[in-house]
């Protein structure tokens, strides 16, 4: 019988993933001391867990939405932006720079960067203090990335999209590589009594 307290062990488990993360997360259970984790072992069986995880969703998948493209995920994305509004502080300076999620499988949205840490999976766009605690974030689909135009170009408009979806103040500054720097996004910022710290290119 599955239960509530099933269902939060077996996310607890996911989440863990992305700080001890394993090739293959049923190493978990190995009985080898170098790979096997004792926390995991005595909350869940593995055949459990992986039933949970195989019928784990988070929206009607016979209700697709053509408009987003990660529509099947929104969920957890829309509760973590939430949740940053509700607790985390933001600092004078702010980051805005892209993450990459892991994932070595065939998908539409797989991106490669090459000489990133995490060359292959999906990119992330993220908002983040200067403490590293996350502020905003929205997953890059490519035209249907689920931020506004601005009409400022793909790398700024994703600074001061994720700097509105947040609602930063006056003062906050945004430190930022020339993927993301304009004297466009220069302009808008200022009007908001905000700053950009970042290089620049030349054709911009």
């Amino acid at each position: 019988v599955l239960t509530p307290d099933m269902i939060r062990t077996s996310q607890a488990i996911m989440f863990m993933t992305g700080y001890l993360t394993p090739s293959n997360r049923a190493m978990y259970w190995e009985v080898r001391e170098d790979t096997s984790n004792s926390f995991v072992i005595r909350a869940m069986s593995r055949d459990t867990f992986k039933k949970i995880i195989r019928f784990t969703y988070f929206v009607d998948s016979d209700k697709p939405d053509e408009n987003d493209r990660f529509w099947k995920v929104r969920p957890l994305f829309d509760q973590v932006n939430e949740t940053a509004k509700k607790y985390v502080k933001p600092t004078e300076l702010v980051s805005v720079d892209e993450a990459m999620v892991k994932y070595y499988g065939p998908h539409p949205l797989k991106q490669y960067i090459r000489g990133k840490p995490t060359p292959f999976g999906y990119k992330i766009w993220v908002l983040a203090t200067s403490a590293g605690q996350l502020l905003a974030c929205q997953p890059y689909a490519g035209a249907k990335t689920m931020l506004p135009d601005y009409g400022l170009g793909m790398g700024p408009n994703v600074v001061f999209g994720l700097i509105k979806q947040f609602g930063l103040e006056p003062g906050t500054k945004a430190v930022c590589d020339n993927l993301f720097t304009s004297v466009d996004l220069l302009d808008h910022l200022g009007e908001m009594k905000m700053g950009v710290v970042g290089t620049i290119r030349q054709n911009r």
